[in-house]
């Protein structure tokens, strides 16, 4: 049994999300799970009382994935922030893991919503979502328009950072005007999207022709969902995609891009010298598109750089960055050399 006791309202409503997300985490065992809380409000201003919740899990079927995540969600940090709904869309998008390659459970999500508010939806084994809402009253004869983002973000974090991007929430942080998270990624590229398209398809008063909301997924990592993507099922021939780095800014047209991968013959033989190890770490990193052109420092040519400059050696490995389009921020080697420690610190 577990007891919060507040002296302020919005403490007391943190507790009720940790008491929910203490219920979450027995959701996702497999074994048998009883758990009952009391939250009290000393303030008299809010009251939030659970008397004996019960969550029974014996390998459910029929508790889906989404329902964990409509829970998970909390609406807690971003409750007074404008617009509401779009804010409020976003924390439960930060509540769900959904990086590149794991967005199982975003996907739910999404046709939890399209179920819950009777609209038509379908996805694919990409993990796309297509949701349709019928055009406002007098606009019926307008031609539809399509609302694209994408489903999935870019899990970054600081070394310190214990985040398990494939299964925790992000922690958010407000600090004046700035919404961050700490210790990684916010995943408003492009959470954000997802949160707006998903507060327009809820507005019943918003006068609109008929919309198509698409959500795509692996953008991040190469377009994938996009690719796999039929659009067949498109009656639009507008297509609003919301994912831009300025907000406010129209862009007709977009950059491409272009993934390479290099491949050097290696020859591995025994080496006896003594073994060196060389990182860099510490840099700012950032976006390598809407950042690259800042000035931020990138640890893989760095590094590289430095190892020119040194003595003759051999190297045992080499590694840095982790994402596509992030301009790495760490990286290291191993080395093999019989030159002297000094000589390798002054180069």
């Amino acid at each position: 049994k577990t007891k919060f006791c507040n002296t302020n309202g919005r403490n007391v409503r943190n507790g009720l999300f940790v008491l929910m997300r203490l219920l979450i985490n027995c959701l996702q065992t497999e074994n048998d799970f009883q758990h009952s809380g009391t939250i009290i409000d000393f303030s008299g201003q809010k009251s939030y009382n659970i008397k004996n919740i019960e969550v029974f899990w014996n390998k459910r079927s029929d508790l889906s994935v989404a329902d964990r995540c409509l829970v998970y969600g909390g609406f807690i940090m971003l409750e007074k922030l404008a617009p509401e709904r779009v804010f409020h869309y976003f924390e439960s998008i930060c509540a769900i893991p959904h990086g590149s390659g794991n967005t199982d459970a975003i996907r739910a999500f999404c046709v939890d919503f399209a179920q819950k508010h009777g609209l038509e939806h379908s996805y694919d084994e990409h993990n796309n979502v297509l949701i349709r809402k019928n055009a406002s009253k007098g606009y019926e004869s307008h031609p539809a328009v399509v609302l694209q983002g994408h489903l999935d973000m870019v899990c970054e974090k600081t070394d310190a950072s214990k985040i398990d991007f494939t299964k925790d929430g992000l922690k958010l942080v407000i600090d004046g005007d700035n919404l961050s998270a700490d210790g990684t990624t916010l995943g408003a590229d492009d959470g954000i999207a997802v949160a707006m398209i998903l507060a327009i398809l809820e507005d019943s008063s918003l006068a609109h022709p008929p919309l198509e909301a698409v959500f795509t997924t692996d953008e991040e990592t190469g377009m994938y969902g996009a690719w796999g993507f039929d659009t067949s099922k498109l009656s639009g021939h507008t297509f609003i995609n919301l994912d831009s780095g300025e907000e406010g800014v129209l862009t007709v047209g977009c950059a491409g891009g272009a993934k390479t991968d290099i491949v050097l013959p290696l020859v591995c033989e025994p080496c006896n010298n003594p073994c060196f190890r060389i990182s860099i770490t510490g840099l700012l990193g950032g976006h390598s598109g809407i950042m690259i052109n800042e000035g931020r420092q990138n640890a893989d040519k760095l590094l590289g750089e430095l190892l020119v400059s040194l003595p003759s050696f051999k190297l045992v490995s080499i590694g840095g960055g982790f994402k596509d389009n992030v301009i790495p921020n760490a990286a290291e080697c191993v080395l093999s050399t019989d030159a002297a420690r000094e000589e390798i610190e002054t180069a």
